[in-house]
């Protein structure tokens, strides 16, 4: 008779490094892209540049979170 294994626990992640405000401090100070645009491989760049580890997903993200930030700027600047 086979005996019956518990379910294997839900993996839950590791806990982030930096907090996504960090992160967004981080991004900021990236260069632009092509055409002036936000650059994820950038901002990929200076984070990891820092020591920090950074997922496709909370890059993405903060990728977001930056071209709505100099979108609004470049709004008011107008």
């Amino acid at each position: 008779v086979a005996e019956a294994h518990p379910p294997p626990k839900k993996r839950t992640g590791r806990k982030p490094a930096a907090t996504d405000d960090e992160l967004f401090a981080i991004a900021l100070t990236a260069p632009l892209g092509r055409d002036g645009r936000v650059s994820s491989r950038h901002i990929e760049t200076a984070v990891r540049a820092r020591g920090l580890p950074l997922g496709r997903d909370r890059r993405d993200k903060v990728t977001r979170q930056v071209q709505a930030e100099l979108g609004s700027g470049r709004a008011d600047a107008a």
